[in-house]
């Protein structure tokens, strides 16, 4: 999507409204905070950064390191 997208401005076609839409909440998600569900199973998994500066983007990436490192301890 983000490809098709990428192309599709750069040719300079306009985005339907739909496509406007997905794309805007695609690049907006970098700058949300972390909802307080991934908050919580941070704290499970144990997480020891800054929770205040934690966005759905960072907090996301930091589940699947510590998801992943889990795994690999089992």
């Amino acid at each position: 999507f983000i490809s098709d997208m990428r192309l599709a401005l750069t040719e300079g076609r306009l985005l339907s409204e739909r496509q406007a839409s997905t794309l805007f909440k695609i690049v907006n998600r970098q700058s949300e905070p972390a909802t307080e569900k991934q908050l919580n199973y941070l704290r499970r998994l144990g997480y020891t950064g800054d929770y205040a500066l934690l966005t759905k983007k960072i907090a996301s990436v930091e589940i699947d390191i510590l998801v992943k490192g889990n795994d690999e301890n089992d």
